[in-house]
């Protein structure tokens, strides 16, 4: 526990820690809100929905 206090060690890990994040963000893509709060492609029958996914929550 106390390397882990040290400050460099502080330093390391914070560095590691954002680089994974932009990783991960590089990874992630932009997701359409229907298929975040929908569990909907955004191509699965639109003719079906009425109105957005909003108006319906």
């Amino acid at each position: 526990m106390r390397e882990l206090a040290k400050p460099e060690r502080i330093a390391a890990i914070k560095a590691r820690h954002g680089e994974a994040e932009k990783r991960r963000m590089a990874r992630h893509k932009n997701r359409p809100l229907v298929e975040t709060l929908g569990d909907l492609a955004p191509e699965d029958a639109p003719h079906l929905r009425d109105g957005c996914l909003i108006c319906s929550i």
